[in-house]
């Protein structure tokens, strides 16, 4: 597979200039259902899906297609409105590609959120697992994002993956639960990832919970594993649409209609709880996790330190005399020409 991601950092890179935009320190994957909680973001810059070269295109209903950069909880943050799932078609390179983008962007943290099935029987719809761990069928049969040559510019061969979940992170998410009269609804658990895009059989639940399964998704594992691997610090939250089918259960089965009516009843509080995280992230902790390597890379910098936007320079280059490559120069002369394009056909409409 052609590696599109220098042009897809050089586009968004120009954008987030242009619009005199920090680079953002922390990551939203909105799940199924949760886009609007890029709503509580400040002054924010909206790229579309479709304006960037080689990105790929969500077609589940439910997720958004853009990426949104702004502040909240006065930070700067990019929301990923809209994920991308192998069960749509898209090789796992594809699936996260977006996370590539903000390890190069500079990112330290990423919150994933989804909406999920109890599959543990104490757990009831409407209730928030802030993940702990998880189990993954399709990364343990060979569908696994890393298989393949190895990315050093992000990571290593064999990364480890044992606290995979930051715990700091996990508590902030527990007090800011308890803080906003959530505590009742608030869970911590394995989330247990399937392929898609069929629901599960009600032995499949059994197995679940016999492994240790406290919920089911069909993502953000991929996400996760890829943000471990590119240096990321991660937190994962499952908002529990619906409960799960075991045997002898005569619930009805169920259905993405009754996932997106779930999300529907806690979608504010699932704003509110990210906004307020995020608020909560001492300073300290952004400081004491390093920079993700690929940024350094991809925006010739040194010492684990995000560039500004715009430096005065033309497009926001931090000149460095030979080492400025011809190619760097035409990967932005290419972005360029897409964000006229792009302001070209919606100057159109």
């Amino acid at each position: 597979m052609a590696d599109h991601l220098p042009e897809i950092v050089a586009y968004v890179r120009l954008a987030l200039s242009r619009s005199n935009k920090r680079l953002p320190e922390i990551a939203i994957v909105c799940g199924s259902g949760l886009s609007e909680l890029s709503s509580k973001i400040s002054d924010p810059l909206s790229l579309p899906y479709s304006s960037i070269p080689h990105f790929p295109q969500s077609t589940v209903a439910g997720h958004g297609s853009e990426l949104v950069f702004g502040l909240l909880g006065g930070k700067p943050v990019v929301a990923q409105r809209g994920r991308f799932h192998f069960y749509e078609g898209h090789p796992q390179a594809s699936v996260v590609v977006a996370v590539r983008l903000f390890a190069a962007l500079g990112c330290k943290i990423m919150i994933a959120t989804n909406a999920a099935g109890g599959v543990n029987p104490n757990y009831s719809v409407g209730d928030i697992m802030v993940i702990s761990d998880h189990i993954s069928l399709p990364c343990l049969s060979g569908n696994h994002p890393l298989i393949g040559h190895n990315d050093d510019r992000f990571g290593p061969r064999f990364p480890a993956v044992n606290s995979i979940y930051h715990p700091t992170l996990q508590s902030i998410a527990s007090s800011v639960a308890t803080a906003r009269g959530l505590s009742k609804y608030l869970q911590r658990g394995t989330y247990f990832h399937d392929s898609g895009p069929t629901y599960e059989s009600p032995m499949e639940i059994h197995a679940m919970r016999v492994l240790g399964g406290d919920a089911v998704g069909m993502s953000t594992v991929p996400e996760v594993l890829v943000a471990a691997h590119s240096g990321l610090t991660v937190l994962g939250l499952s908002l529990i649409t619906n409960q799960c089918l075991a045997p002898g259960d005569t619930r009805t089965p169920p259905s993405h209609e009754e996932v997106l009516e779930s999300t529907k009843h806690r979608a504010e509080d699932m704003q509110g709880l990210v906004a307020d995280i995020i608020q909560n992230v001492p300073s300290s902790l952004l400081e004491s996790i390093p920079t993700p390597k690929a940024h350094a890379l991809f925006f010739g910098q040194t010492g684990g330190r995000s560039p500004s936007p715009h430096s005065g320079r033309p497009f926001g280059f931090q000149f460095q005399g030979s080492l400025l490559e011809l190619s760097t120069i035409a990967l932005f002369v290419s972005a360029s020409v897409a964000l006229i394009v792009e302001s070209i056909r919606r100057g159109g409409k």
